[in-house]
């Protein structure tokens, strides 16, 4: 109404919340030209290396966790938290991972520079629907 565009969605977002992109808001943003901004990228910490740890009851984080563990490491030795950012890129978001040290900042940029394939895009939604995500 006052005539000003709309350029950045920041939403709740990551391999483990799916609901913007199930609800249609991933296709409205790109069909408008509005970026997504994907905060909480890594479920709270359970897309990283020691998510499994944190998480020991949940077979399904850890069957998850496996698979893309299994991708990390046919792209390079990629960690599970490079592999979850890079997917939220594949899927035309902008992740902004928090980092508690420059390492865990650098770990989150290695997620850059490389991309999943279509095949591991698949292989990736294919997990996530059986496992009910």
């Amino acid at each position: 109404r006052l005539g000003t565009k709309l350029s950045a969605n920041q939403v709740k977002f990551s391999l483990l919340d799916r609901s913007n992109e199930k609800n249609g808001l991933l296709s409205a943003a790109e069909a408008l030209d509005v970026a997504v901004v994907a905060y909480s990228p890594l479920a709270g910490g359970k897309l990283t290396s020691s998510g499994a740890a944190k998480n020991p009851k949940d077979d399904k984080l850890a069957e998850l966790l496996k698979l893309m563990e299994f991708v990390g490491v046919v792209n390079g030795g990629k960690s599970i938290s490079q592999v979850a950012l890079n997917w939220l890129v594949r899927k035309g978001a902008l992740p902004i991972p928090s980092a508690r040290s420059a390492e865990q900042a650098r770990e989150h940029a290695g997620a850059m520079g490389w991309s999943l394939d279509d095949n591991e895009m698949s292989l990736l939604e294919e997990k996530l629907e059986y496992l009910g995500w």
